[in-house]
C-alpha cells in the first residue's frame, strides 16, 4: 500500500473544502443561490475564505474588514438570479458566517484557546429570528425587515447590537446563533 502523506497545509483546504460544500448544499442555504451554479459557488468561497488568514488577525476590527471585503468581491454576482446588491449582505453574509461558524465550532482547525478568540469575532448569520429577536429587545432601533435590499450600513448595525447585546451577557455574540437552531 502506499504511503499518504498529508499536509497540514493540505488538511486545512480539506477542511474548509468540506465545510463550504456541506453549507452550500444544505437545502435552506442552497435554495438562496442561481441552480446550477453550486461547484462555482463553492470555489469561489474556497478561494476568497482562508482560514489560516482568518487565524491570523490580532483584532475584531482586522477581522471586520476582512469579513468586509469578502463579503464586497465582485464575484458573487454570477451566483444569484436577482441583483447581487440586492443579496449581497443578506445571503451572501450569511453564507460567509455560517461556514466561519462551522469552521470554529467543529475545532478540526483551532484548538480551545483560538477558537475562543474567534469566536468574539464572528458575526452572526442574520434572518428574521435574529431580527425579531433584536426587535423586541431594542425598540426604537430601524431595523431591516427582510434580508433581500440590506445594505452594508443595515449589516453592520445589526452586527453591532448583536455585540452590544452580547456584551451585557458576557458572552459572545455567536452564541446567539445556537438559541435559534431548530
Amino acid at each position: 500500500m502506499q504511503e499518504i502523506t498529508f499536509s497540514r497545509e493540505e488538511h486545512i483546504k480539506a477542511v474548509t473544502r468540506r465545510r463550504i460544500k456541506f453549507v452550500v448544499e444544505k437545502g435552506a442555504m442552497a435554495r438562496l443561490f442561481k441552480k446550477g451554479t453550486n461547484e462555482g459557488l463553492q470555489r469561489a468561497v474556497c478561494e476568497r475564505l482562508r482560514f489560516d488568514r482568518v487565524k491570523s488577525f490580532a483584532t475584531r476590527d482586522d477581522f471586520d474588514a476582512w469579513h468586509s471585503s469578502v463579503v464586497a468581491d465582485g464575484c458573487w454576482a454570477a451566483f444569484t438570479d436577482r441583483g447581487i446588491e440586492e443579496v449581497r449582505w443578506g445571503h451572501f453574509a450569511k453564507l460567509i458566517n455560517i461556514i466561519l461558524y462551522e469552521l470554529v465550532a467543529n475545532n478540526e482547525l483551532v484548538g480551545d484557546g483560538e477558537a475562543k478568540r474567534l469566536r468574539q469575532w464572528l458575526h452572526v448569520p442574520i434572518d428574521q429570528k435574529v431580527l425579531g429577536w433584536l426587535r423586541s429587545l431594542q425598540k426604537g432601533v430601524r431595523l431591516p425587515r427582510k434580508l433581500v435590499g440590506m445594505k452594508g450600513s443595515d449589516y453592520r448595525a445589526i452586527q453591532q447590537a448583536m455585540r452590544d447585546e452580547a456584551d451585557k451577557r458576557g458572552i459572545p455574540a455567536i452564541w446567539f446563533e445556537d438559541a435559534y437552531a431548530d
